[in-house]
Formats: C-alpha cells, structure tokens, sequence
C-alpha cells in the first residue's frame, strides 16, 4: 500500500492512501494512519510512503504510524507516542 504526501495552498499538509486523506498544519500522515486502521484495514498491513513520487519511509505496517504522533520544532521533527485526549467528562 502507498501513501502519498503533499502540499496544498502553500501550507497545509495532505496524506492520501486508497481514497482515504486527511489534511492538517501539521503532520497529516499519522492522522491518516489512524484513519486507515478505523476504516478496517489491517494494522499490520505494509505501507510505503511517497512525496511527488520519491520514497520517504521505507516499508513499515500501518500501525507504527497509527501509533505515533509528529512535534515539530523550528528545524527538526519528532515522531513520539501517541495518544489521544481523555474523554470529555459529564
């Protein structure tokens, strides 16, 4: 499977993969990581992910993406755990 980074309207970063995308400020390829296993596929599922056609992660299965979150910094990003927000409480 191949995911496809890229730009849109200067600032806003696309990830796309079989009809699936999601656009963000910030990183979009872990937030479609997410999106993937949500909507079934296997998380164990290899994909590869592309920016205008040049590799720029080799293959690793879907969920060591689902599972990580990007910081980024003024000239580095990092990839760390993620997590999502606690529940909103009554």
């Amino acid at each position: 499977m191949r995911i496809e980074l890229s730009t849109r309207n200067g600032y806003q970063n696309v990830a796309s993969c079989n009809g699936i995308e999601r656009v963000s400020t910030g990183s979009a390829l872990c937030k479609l990581a997410r999106a993937m296993v949500d909507s079934g596929i296997a998380p164990e599922t290899p994909v590869e992910v592309f920016r205008a056609g040049t590799p720029v992660f080799a293959a690793k299965p879907v969920r060591f993406w689902a599972e990580r979150s990007v910081t980024e910094g003024a000239t580095e990003a990092r990839l760390q755990k993620w997590s999502p927000f606690p529940a909103s409480r009554p």
